[in-house]
């Protein structure tokens, strides 16, 4: 049977609860949870309330930045990461939503063998937790933060 979901960026505007609501009243079974608008909201009020309106969660967006394009060293990023995994299998999201990060300096080879390295560590936490990663592509001409 087909689920629906749907992203809270694609709604970047609305609060958490605007999203919930929302997307439950529109027909929705589930919920895309990008973390900053979670952690706003504040985890348990925000897990309790997707409940109420019978929401699955579909995904957990995002972990990445490997790259240190975002300011984090790559340690950082790993260790944000990790608890990342760690939150989506508590929270029952099937999926955790990969971003590689920008070139950030680095040569496309290094910048790769970072992300590889990222990967391997990050799939094995996964699959110790039953959550799945998916690697989304960007284009590197309306994203060259976020991919390289």
């Amino acid at each position: 049977m087909l689920r629906l979901a749907v992203s809270e960026l694609s709604t970047f505007r609305w609060s958490f609860e605007e999203d919930v609501l929302h997307y439950h009243e529109i027909g929705f079974e589930a919920i895309g949870i990008w973390r900053p608008k979670l952690a706003d909201y504040g985890e348990e009020k925000g897990l309790e309330l997707i409940r109420e309106h019978d929401l699955a969660i579909s995904s957990l967006q995002w972990i990445g930045g490997f790259t240190g394009s975002d300011g984090r060293s790559f340690r950082d990023s790993m260790h944000d990461a990790l608890d990342a995994i760690q939150l989506a299998s508590d929270i029952g999201a099937e999926t955790v939503v990969v971003l590689a990060g920008g070139r950030g300096g680095h040569t496309k080879n290094h910048a790769n063998r970072m992300l590889r390295l990222a990967l391997k560590e990050l799939s094995e936490a996964a699959q110790a937790v039953g959550v799945q990663l998916a690697l989304e592509p960007m284009h590197i001409g309306c994203a060259h933060d976020w991919s390289f």
